[in-house]
């Protein structure tokens, strides 16, 4: 075996704060070989990133390695370098990908213009400028960027996400690391984007023989690309393992609380399993197990003594007093926590009663070919020079009581079709019919009163709050603007009982956004939007940044809101497990098209269309460890010029003629499920029949 690359020995990191010293890494340690994905996985605020800021020695001001710390790089002692050596050794031994490529990148100065700062760093100025762009070219086409000539010159709000973050990974590769740390590389970009850039990535590791630390909270990520896998909880490491041996049985208690808050793991209708509590503070001593708090298996040594990080075997490790054999010697073997775990799998998860009647189901929304088409103008007189067909056609109904999914690639469309919902738009035509209003005819009167019930969840709560104000300013506000309520007092007990209903007390009323946690912030969300009597809910994306502990939670009051007050939900993801677990139909979309529409559980076991299929191989699952994702081929094409025929003809590993001449009819494929696409239209479904 090669010798380690990376060797950590008990890191420990202080942050001065007025509320006294936080640690956030306490007593880490990992090694880390030449060629091997090495994956930290944990909750936020676990000590992930402070570890890799650390290992680059990039910590905030206040924050300090302790004394006693070592790092080492290659043999070179890192925390003893001073910040001149340790620059040299970041700009020729560690490469960085940071979570959102969009901050990691200078707005005002062009892709050439950074990579070439990037390439100066290793060759100083001894080659020449053409050599030099032939070495930028040949960088950008490592990393598989198109026409990468052209993106030398584009600035980086002209790229897609996905585009962005290669860029950031050419540049973390110009210096040839022998250590890349990516921190959340995928958080913040769409199914098939995320497959290109993790594929990506694992060939570049295998080519390059490259370490790579990789930072996530993301299992199914895990599954996929990692070789050893570290769980960290509250600044330390509690279970360490190859990863075959974590993803097939993982040990410690929060380790396999974290899987079973897997919607993939979840029945339809069934409550999804949460962690109850949070991560505690790390501004205090821990002189028991730091999970102790949230573990349902604690017993008297847990009560009484640290856990010590023991061996279960060569290539597995964990911090938890049920593999301590020591402890273990007065309980009976029956009463030890693989019975206890076995048993508790034997009992299924309480299902949530499902009260509603087929016959009572009517569509609370109905959208007909709805259009947004921005127009693109140009000269000095602004003169039409032609559209930006974000949204092109859709029709589709919600139920009452029932989730409607809306998948798709970022720039199909999906963000377009809630504003136009939401009347934010000025450039939407066809019908959007709600309670029997067409809203799009409504007088701006009438559109008030109907806000009410029609509300939306964001991506990021914290950025939709104002900070400067109270929750209970938060939640009020809107129901002061829309009349809700007679007197201060009423109000305020409406906001009581909604905390409650979203699973949060009521002295929640008096924090401050920023004193809240990301989960605890979307249900104020939730809640200032069932405030002012909402009967629509449309979720943009709710828990894309959430961990998977926090969004089973967030889940978990979603559903039994709907349960309980027949809320309909107009939920708009690209996580398909989320999609598996919430809804009841779904519709994909690709270039401002629905190409395929029908019941989730019908689509999702049998896709029909080759995008839905594409998008379905690029999901990253611990069900499928053996062959690796297969993103659709190609980027989104632009909606201002659209691709002739079948939108999708130009990565489709299915085209043929018909598809490159004429865009597809709806063609229905069972009994509720439709798709457009020539493979089913019935001239090709009796060929096939008559040619078998």
């Amino acid at each position: 075996m090669n010798k380690p690359l990376l060797r950590i020995k008990q890191l420990r990191v202080e942050i001065s704060t007025p509320n006294g010293i936080v640690r956030p890494v306490d007593g880490v340690d990992l090694t880390l070989r030449r060629g091997e994905i090495f994956a930290l996985v944990g909750e936020s605020g676990c000590g992930k990133s402070m570890t890799a800021l650390s290992i680059n020695r990039l910590l905030p001001d206040a924050a300090a390695i302790c004394q006693g710390s070592e790092i080492f790089l290659d043999e070179i002692p890192l925390h003893h370098l001073s910040e001149n050596k340790m620059r040299q050794v970041r700009g020729c031994k560690i490469g960085m990908i940071f979570q959102d490529p969009a901050t990691a990148l200078n707005p005002v100065l062009t892709i050439g213009e950074q990579v070439l700062e990037a390439i100066k760093k290793r060759n100083g100025h001894i080659k020449t400028k053409n050599e030099l762009r032939t070495e930028m070219v040949e960088l950008l086409e490592k990393v598989r960027l198109p026409s990468p000539q052209h993106i030398l010159q584009q600035y980086p709000h002209q790229l897609s996400g996905g585009l962005k973050q290669r860029v950031v990974i050419a540049m973390a590769l110009a210096q040839s690391p022998d250590l890349l740390i990516a921190d959340e590389p995928t958080t913040a970009l769409d199914v098939t984007t995320q497959a290109q850039v993790l594929r990506l990535i694992k060939d570049l590791n295998a080519q390059l023989n490259m370490a790579i630390l990789l930072i996530t909270h993301d299992l199914g990520i895990v599954a996929q690309m990692a070789d050893t896998v570290a769980v960290m909880y509250a600044g330390h490491i509690i279970e360490q393992s190859s990863k075959e041996e974590f993803i097939a049985s993982p040990k410690h208690p929060y380790a396999r609380q974290l899987f079973a808050a897997l919607p993939e793991h979840t029945l339809p209708g069934h409550q999804l399993a949460v962690i109850p509590g949070h991560v505690p503070q790390l501004n205090q001593a821990f002189p028991l197990c730091r999970f102790r708090g949230r573990c349902k298996y604690v017993f008297k040594s847990c009560e009484e003594v640290k856990p010590n990080l023991v061996q279960i075997n060569d290539h597995h490790a964990v911090r938890c007093h049920w593999y301590d054999n020591q402890s273990l010697e007065k309980i009976p073997s029956a009463l030890r926590i693989g019975e206890l775990i076995n048993q508790s799998h034997e009992q299924p998860v309480a299902q949530m009663a499902d009260t509603t009647n087929e016959e009572d189901i009517f569509p609370l929304l109905t959208v007909s070919d709805l259009k947004v088409h921005f127009p693109v103008r140009r000269g000095v007189l602004k003169r039409v020079k032609g559209y930006v067909k974000a949204v092109d056609g859709l029709t589709f109904n919600i139920y009452e009581g029932q989730t409607l999914a809306l998948v798709g690639e970022s720039g199909c469309g999906k963000t377009t079709v809630a504003k136009a919902i939401l009347r934010l738009l000025n450039d939407a035509t066809g019908k959007i019919v709600f309670h029997d209003k067409d809203l799009l005819k409504i007088s701006e009167k009438k559109l008030r009163k109907m806000r009410a019930d029609v509300q939306m969840i964001f991506q990021d709560p914290y950025s939709s709050m104002d900070p400067r104000m109270r929750i209970s300013d938060i939640v009020e506000e809107g129901m002061i603007a829309l009349n809700i309520g007679t007197n201060a007092t009423e109000r305020q007990e409406r906001i009581e009982v909604l905390l409650e209903q979203v699973g949060l007390s009521k002295e929640f009323k008096d924090r401050y956004p920023h004193e809240l946690s990301g989960g605890q912030r979307q249900r104020i969300a939730i809640a200032r939007a069932l405030a002012v009597g909402a009967n629509l809910i449309i979720c943009d994306e709710p828990t894309s940044a959430l961990d998977v502990s926090v969004q089973a939670q967030i889940l978990n009051v979603l559903k039994s809101l709907q349960n309980d007050l027949a809320i309909s939900y107009l939920f708009i993801t690209h996580n398909i497990s989320v999609v598996n677990y919430l809804a009841d139909y779904v519709a994909v979309m690709y270039l401002g098209r629905i190409v395929e529409y029908g019941p989730a559980q019908t689509i999702l076991a049998a896709p029909k269309h080759p995008y839905t299929q594409a998008l379905l191989a690029s999901v990253p699952s611990i069900n499928s460890q053996t062959g690796f994702l297969t993103p659709p081929k190609g980027e989104l094409p632009s909606p201002l010029n659209p691709p002739k025929g079948c939108h999708f003809s130009p990565r489709c590993p299915k085209v043929h003629a018909p598809c490159l001449e004429k865009y597809p009819d709806n063609y229905l494929v069972g009994k509720e499920q439709c798709v457009k696409c020539y493979l089913y239209a019935p001239s090709a479904i009796k060929k096939t029949e008559t040619e078998v």
